[in-house]
């Protein structure tokens, strides 16, 4: 850990207004950050089990203050990230020339457009998709801002700490919704269609009122002409068949009497 912490002690400018002091500070803090992801992957992330619990003091002294300016780089990183315009990271399709201009014909554009082309099979479900969109944003933050401040451990699998219950009870939520707004839409159809029949019923009985006063008067003075005879309604769609059908024979019971 001695050997670590001065090899990651790389000195900083006193002065970082100037550019020159800022160009230096940038250096600094690119070395910190390369070198530390080099020891985790040369095998000290075999080693951190092993740091975290141990007692010795001098060993502890040692591995406190890489933890410190581990923390400190990572800080920096992430507001480096907040000082970014806003048109370069809050609109998506310069969020995505950024990320293709620096893969593009290197070996990160496969899984680049591998990781596109397993977007596009996300639901179309806009509740269902919110609900993926979230899940996967939350575990590429685990693996580009790891709670270690270096790169993961790319010989092993990536265990994720996401707690994924929320997600998944808000995807039920988000179905239950879903089927009782279908049931809302089936139900609201239902009705428009019976209150366009009743409508129509009513006019048809005001054309049957108006027929039958016409005959009244024609039966009164038959001079008066009869009026047109009324349309009928067409049968609705549904409806209850009411044909006769051949009634089965009645079996069981008791034998007839005996013939006198």
């Amino acid at each position: 850990m001695t050997l670590i912490n001065v090899v990651l002690d790389v000195p900083e400018p006193d002065d970082t207004t100037t550019e020159e002091g800022r160009a230096s500070a940038e250096a600094a803090w690119q070395i910190r950050m390369h070198w530390r992801s080099e020891f985790m992957r040369a095998g000290m992330y075999d080693c951190i089990q092993f740091l975290e619990g141990c007692t010795l003091e001098a060993i502890k002294k040692q591995y406190d203050n890489f933890c410190r300016i581990k923390e400190a780089d990572f800080a920096e990183l992430v507001n480096r990230g907040k000082g970014r315009k806003k048109g370069e990271y809050e609109d998506p399709d310069c969020c995505y020339n950024i990320l293709l201009a620096g893969v593009k014909n290197t070996r990160a554009e496969g899984p680049f457009l591998s990781i596109l082309q397993h977007l596009l099979l996300v639901t179309d479900d806009n509740s269902v998709r919110t609900e993926y969109f979230r899940l996967i944003e939350n575990c590429i933050s685990e693996i580009v801002l790891p709670k270690t401040c270096v790169d993961p451990d790319f010989r092993g699998k990536f265990e994720f700490t996401q707690d994924v219950i929320h997600f998944l009870d808000a995807l039920e939520d988000g179905q239950e919704e879903r089927q009782a707004n279908k049931r809302v839409e089936t139900a609201t159809q239902a009705k428009n269609e019976a209150l366009a029949k009743l409508s129509q019923y009513y006019k048809r009985m005001e054309e049957f009122a108006n027929e039958a006063e016409q005959l009244r008067k024609h039966i009164k003075d038959p001079n008066v002409p009869l009026p047109p005879p009324t349309s009928r309604l067409s049968p609705p769609e549904t409806y209850i068949d009411t044909t006769d059908k051949k009634i089965p024979p009645v079996t069981g019971g008791p034998p007839p009497p005996p013939l006198p």
